[in-house]
């Protein structure tokens, strides 16, 4: 593994011919300097740590490296109703990516879809490099909370109550019998 990569902030390359036939177990843990920059990258107030477990294996007859895993976060976010930080920790959200040799990347395609990753691999970088690192970040960033409160915390005249809730037909049932009488 090679994190001399100065691309994103928080580099973590696999040189793909390194990887064993039988796959491989890699953990990565976010240095402080890049737990920063990365918080300010995902515009939250910090990245108090950041931490994955993967997994590594050639697929597709050997041709592409799929990887999973998880990975551990504790993020400091902006209460969206009083603006002050609320800390939450990410636990064991899930990690799968698929890299693929560029000419076996549709053109075009741009980055791959999290939902449809076996449909649209990542190309496989130069000297057959990929980067588990942003992979990671890509998919926290998908896990943080959009909209983070503090507990007990509402919007002013919101209620965390549900309405009860009326079914369509008793409206129309209401409806009939007025007009039968």
């Amino acid at each position: 593994m090679d994190s001399s990569t100065p691309d994103g902030e928080f580099p973590r390359t696999v040189q793909i011919d390194k990887i064993p036939s039988e796959g491989m177990e890699l953990d990565i843990e976010a240095e402080a300097k890049e737990c920063k920059a990365l918080a300010k990258r995902l515009g939250i107030i910090g990245l108090g740590a950041l931490r994955a477990s993967l997994r590594l294996r050639h697929t597709h007859g050997n041709t592409m490296i799929e990887v999973d895993g998880s990975f551990d976060a504790v993020v400091t976010q902006e209460c969206v109703v009083t603006l002050e930080p609320v800390e939450s920790a990410i636990t064991a959200s899930p990690v799968a990516g698929l890299f693929a040799p560029a000419h076996l990347v549709p053109p075009g395609s741009g980055p791959a879809e999290i939902d449809s990753v076996a449909e649209e691999p990542e190309p496989i970088g130069p000297e057959g490099l990929i980067d588990v690192g942003e992979l990671v970040v890509q998919h926290l960033a998908l896990a943080l909370d959009p909209y983070p409160r503090k507990p007990g915390v509402a919007f002013e005249g919101m209620t965390t109550d549900k309405p009860e809730r009326t079914s369509p037909f008793a409206k129309l049932a209401e409806l009939s019998s007025k007009n039968k009488s």
